[in-house]
């Protein structure tokens, strides 16, 4: 009987596999779905991450390649009426219910358009039953009862206007040329989900409610609900309110534009003098069949199999100090409608730019003719990714589910799996696909038909000034004789030599933080923060005193750019190729920095991978490397980023931004002049000196760790660092907000519009409760704003105001940034300057407050749920000798916030001096 129950538990291990092939994939069991009596799509799943919340879609398979002639942008309009009343939220009710209940406009509460579909999105806390019904309800009034009243449409006008306004530029112009040679003859090249705008502008209120009329019905909407509740109840309800909407007969037919085949090799030269980068792609149209059986899974993973080995021999390409590229991304997907892609993307340098697309070609002819190697067959890296989300299956957040539930409802109809049972079948199949699958797949991934060339440049290079040369180009090149790739091999291992440990001589506990402290035998101080917040994550911080502040004249820059000349050089034996090579299969990263104030290690990984984090650590103090080509290859990759940049507007203007605000060598932006101060011996000598005293370094480690498990590593890789004592400080060199109030005019571009970043910046402190008061009025402003700027003149798309400070400078700062027409800055910046002095002579009212300490817990409820957050408090508790009352008095004080209090603390806080950083046009 044990053997039999032993032999049926096996079984039961495999029996998702006892399948054939041509079997449908498990849908996941914990997902309540299904389609009611008139038509109409429901997914709910229980989800507790992140607790107390649920988070709601309302998706409808309709986008803009379904609007007629007289309807180019009303997709996109509908999708903001939905914000501007319904049946049972009147005028702008729905956004001031969320925020009442302490979810924010853009960040909780967003939609989007594109070509295929249209995707409304709320996030609504779980306090009561009654929250949770009206974020349905909205869901529900957005499905069938947006009320479409002509003023708010036509007030609704301009902020579209603002938002294509905001879009315009060199990738809008680019993509314009670009759209109907990659569309080949289909109606989607004519249907850029933004719109045109003599019929966003003067379009009769009619025709967008017969956008709506036609489109937004049952039969092409879903309703999405995911979250930490009872999720037979939440069905219930789901089934009960969305029932209630009427099935629709006789309706217009819904069918996905064809975008037709081509036997031809198509290619489009596109230029623009604001471009500020090169772009080489190669897009080859597949037609798009869901994953619906085993089948058709392996097939997948065959095509992802082939991307990540091309992208494996371009990583390896872009680390040669000559090459052509700087940088390249390669992937299959579903596209559009019912077409998939094959992409290949290539960032190029400027004077290699015929070079880059010889390259290319000949790198596909490579992997057509000769096929791919055991060696390079990338399948541990495929499971890893699926091994992490498996381990982190019950931290998922409810937004991801949402999208994954999203993604099978839509044109793609992508599978669900657990993650369980995705690893699983994984697991199975991955080791059923040979090299020779792989090989003999090629030709049907890459094929000649249906291929797209397309070279985005800011200028055409000498060999390629047509879309014929681009084609003869790339077809010589493809045509030539090839050779086979050879690859690189992993014979040693990272450490030329393994470390002596050291101890832990010291061993702490903070009550307070829930954190061990640990201090070594050679001095370095660990704190260890274990959660539960994602299973299968480490996030990891380590500091020392020092940074770029040490050095002055040109030692600034050598200092600034010494990790990236040590990262494109390597690490402990490994070059940089062999480095990539070693790291493909795990998950882990590890990025030195050198800022103004400290030096340390970024750091992240799976649990498996906690050693290797720890040994790159190590080898990063003991064994950096400094070769001739890692220097040029930093060298080359800085230039062609800042040959291209000054074409950009954007660019420019975040550059005046900087220089600006701050004023300072050790933040300004370098140029071109600065890496021809750039020497690779100096970069080596103050890397080693900013990594020459492991001692005085803290390291910060939160997540899925337990701290008896990990002591072994730490005091190897971290305790057998060498202890030098140096006891260095940084340097105070006052980087903040100087001058007075202060307006710069960037004027570089051709599009009629303006971005502008204004600060109002003061001298302060910055208690726990300073902070709440100046995040409250961040809260406030930014409503106002809203309402002020946006709503009542539409003089903007988006706008809002964040609370900052500096605690080098003792300053705190509120950042507005919007854009809007550039005959319209002066009276914004006027109204904002205006808005907030209002508040210096009017006290808030009670909603004001309700609405704001909502948002504020919220927030914060959030926020303690993340590792990031728990990194960021530890990192400011220990390097700026702060408390911890984000944990003992967050909620006390929030608690407390009154409308005579926090009035006193805004008027108090409110600063008169500032500065506009403004893009305008060129004159």
């Amino acid at each position: 009987m044990k053997r039999l129950l032993l032999i049926l538990l096996l079984l039961s291990g495999i029996g998702v596999y006892a399948q054939n092939p041509n079997d449908t994939l498990p849908f996941y069991s914990k997902v309540k779905h299904g389609v009611l009596k008139n038509g109409m799509t429901y997914y709910v799943l229980h989800n507790s991450e992140p607790k107390n919340r649920a988070y709601l879609q309302l998706v409808v398979n309709a986008g803009s390649v379904f609007e007629d002639d007289d309807q180019k942008g009303l997709a996109h309009l509908c999708e903001h009426m939905a914000f501007n009343g319904t049946k049972n939220f009147p005028k702008h009710e729905l956004i001031k219910y969320l925020e009442s209940v302490g979810m924010r406009f853009g960040a909780d509460l967003n939609a989007y358009t594109s070509f295929d579909e249209t995707v409304y999105m709320i996030e609504v806390p779980l306090d009561s039953v009654q929250i949770l019904e009206n974020g349905l309800k909205i869901l529900y009034d957005w499905a069938c009862n947006v009320s479409y009243e002509t003023k708010e449409i036509n007030d609704e006008r301009g902020v579209v206007m603002q938002e294509w306004r905001l879009g315009r530029g060199a990738w809008d112009r680019i993509n314009r040329q670009t759209f109907p040679v990659l569309l080949h003859g289909s109606k989607y090249a004519e249907r850029l989900p933004i719109g045109d705008t003599a019929i966003i502008q003067h379009c009769p209120p009619d025709n967008l409610r017969r956008f709506y009329r036609d489109w937004y019905r049952p039969d092409l909407q879903a309703v999405i609900v995911v979250g930490d509740f009872d999720a037979d109840k939440v069905e219930k309800m789901v089934k009960e309110m969305f029932s209630k909407i009427p099935a629709r007969t006789n309706e217009r037919p819904h069918v996905y534009p064809e975008i037709p085949n081509h036997k031809q090799i198509l290619a489009k030269v596109a230029t623009d003098k604001e471009l500020p980068i090169n772009l080489f792609s190669i897009t080859i149209k597949h037609d798009y069949k869901p994953v619906v059986t085993y089948a058709d899974f392996k097939n997948e993973l065959k095509k992802d199999l082939i991307s990540e080995m091309i992208q494996n021999r371009l990583n390896e390409y872009i680390q040669n100090p000559d090459a052509s590229i700087t940088n390249a991304y390669v992937y299959y997907w579903h596209f559009i409608g019912h077409k998939a892609i094959f992409k290949y993307q290539a960032i190029l340098k400027n004077d290699k730019i015929a070079d880059a697309v010889e390259y290319s070609a000949k790198l596909m002819k490579s992997v057509k003719e000769y096929g791919f190697n055991d060696d390079e067959l990338a399948k541990k890296s495929l499971l890893n990714q699926k091994k992490n989300r498996y381990q982190n299956q019950n931290t998922i957040s409810s937004e991801d589910w949402a999208r994954d539930l999203h993604d099978n409802f839509s044109v793609a109809k992508y599978y669900v799996l657990s993650p369980k049972e995705e690893y699983e079948i994984y697991q199975k199949i991955l080791p059923e696909i040979k090299l020779d699958d792989i090989n003999k797949s090629i030709n049907e991934i890459l094929t000649d038909s249906n291929m797209v060339l397309t070279l985005w440049t800011s200028k055409l290079d000498d060999n390629i000034k047509t879309d014929k040369d681009l084609l003869d180009t790339y077809l010589k090149a493809y045509n030539s004789e090839v050779e086979k790739y050879q690859t690189v091999s992993l014979d040693k291992s990272l450490l030329p030599k393994e470390p002596t440990a050291g101890k832990i001589v010291k061993e702490e506990t903070d009550a307070v933080t829930c954190t061990t402290i640990w201090t070594l035998s050679n001095g370095i101080k660990v704190v260890v923060k274990p959660t539960d917040f994602k299973e299968n994550q480490i996030l990891l911080l380590g500091y020392s005193y020092g940074g770029t502040s040490l050095y002055t004249g040109d030692d600034i820059i050598n200092a600034r750019m010494c990790v990236s000349v040590e990262k494109y050089s390597g690490l402990g034996n490994y070059s940089a190729i062999e480095l990539d090579k070693f790291l493909k299969d795990k998950n882990v990263s590890v990025n030195p920095f050198v800022r103004i104030y400290d030096e340390g290690f970024d750091a992240k990984c799976g649990n498996d991978d906690f050693s290797t984090m720890l040994q790159m650590i190590y080898a990063y103090f003991m064994y950096p490397r400094f070769t001739d080509d890692g220097f040029k290859v930093a060298i080359e990759k800085e230039k062609t980023w800042l040959e291209n940049k000054s074409n950009d507007p954007q660019s420019v203007w975040s550059d005046s931004l900087i220089a600006t605000i701050y004023n300072s060598p050790y933040t300004t932006p370098y140029d071109l002049n600065d890496l021809e101060k750039l020497k690779k011996d100096r970069t080596e000598q103050i890397y080693k000196e900013r990594f020459a005293d492991p001692g005085s370094f803290t390291f910060i480690i939160v997540g899925s760790v337990k701290p008896e498990k990990i002591k072994k590593d730490i005091e190897k890789y971290l305790g057998g660092l060498p202890a030098v004592n140096h006891k260095e400080k940084m340097s105070d060199v006052k980087v903040g907000i100087k001058g007075g109030t202060q307006i710069v005019k960037v004027n570089k571009g051709t599009e009629p519009k303006s971005m502008i970043y204004l600060i109002l910046y003061d001298k302060g402190k910055n208690s726990l409760k300073d902070e709440i008061y100046r995040k409250s009025f961040a809260y406030i402003l930014t409503d106002t704003l809203i309402s002020q700027i946006r709503e009542n003149t539409q003089w903007t798309y988006s706008i809002s105001a964040r609370s900052s400070y500096l605690r080098s400078m003792g300053q705190y700062y509120y950042s507005i940034f919007y854009s809007t027409s550039p005959d319209k800055v002066d009276t914004v910046n006027s109204a904002i300057i205006d808005i907030a002095n209002y508040f210096k002579e009017n006290p808030i009212d009670e909603k004001m407050l309700k609405t704001t300490v909502e948002k504020l817990k919220r927030q914060h409820e959030t926020n303690l749920r993340k590792n990031e957050y728990w990194e960021n408090e530890l990192f400011a508790m220990y390097f700026y000798n702060e408390k911890p009352d984000f944990i003992t008095d967050y909620d006390k004080i929030v608690n407390s916030l009154t409308v005579k209090k926090l009035s006193k603390a805004i008027k108090k806080n409110i600063p008169q001096t500032y500065k506009a950083i403004e893009l305008l046009p060129e004159k």
